[in-house]
């Protein structure tokens, strides 16, 4: 769930969010008391009063998951607060999920007497007509999506290897630079720069 925090006298609503157990936006965890900030809504004036508009209020079709009043200094303010999703022609059923009634759940009368055999009666909040989005087809990717995927695939893609068994020009010249390095120079005449007999020139 989300919890709003609002005091007189600020202009801003701090957000909260109560994930499940083992859920949350950080992985690994696991405490069922785990508590994630969500964000701020700034008003231009301050509260002198704050008060959240039944769920089955809210405009689905928007993406809006809140709707509220602010009671400024001479009004009222109404507040949307949505979430921005791409494919909002359909129903984000992992959003919106069955919320209870604003049906009364027992009278009056059955109120006093004590009774407690009653139940929350809970009602979906999709729209007739609009498909939920986990139903709908799967989403084509934008030729910038394509090129990201592709960019993705290229990095964790094996290297071409030459003949030698090398991935890169640089390791080619290190195995080389390494070959140079272990060949004796002093052992071939032509490098050692002593002097060389006639002998050595003649047929």
């Amino acid at each position: 769930g989300v919890l709003y925090v609002a005091s007189s006298g600020s202009p801003t609503v701090q957000m909260f969010h109560f994930p499940k157990k083992g859920g949350g936006t950080n992985e690994g965890n696991t405490n069922e008391k785990y508590v994630e900030r969500l964000g701020t809504y700034k008003s231009k004036t301050d509260f002198k009063g704050f008060a959240v508009a039944d769920k089955i209020f809210a405009d689905v079709k928007k993406v809006e998951v809140n709707k509220a009043w602010h009671l400024g200094k001479d009004r009222m303010i109404p507040i949307s607060f949505t979430l921005p999703r791409k494919r909002v022609e359909f129903f984000q059923d992992d959003i919106f999920l069955p919320t209870a009634s604003n049906q009364p759940i027992m009278t009056a009368e059955e109120w006093f007497k004590g009774e407690k055999d009653c139940e929350v009666t809970y009602v979906s909040l999709q729209p007739k007509g609009m498909v939920p989005l986990s139903q709908a087809p799967e989403e084509k990717l934008t030729e910038r999506q394509i090129k990201y995927v592709q960019k993705k695939k290229a990095m964790v893609a094996p290297k071409a290897k030459g003949c030698l068994g090398h991935e890169s020009a640089k390791e080619v010249r290190q195995h080389f630079q390494d070959l140079a390095d272990l060949m004796d120079t002093a052992a071939n005449p032509w490098d050692a720069g002593g002097d060389q007999e006639d002998s050595d020139w003649s047929d």
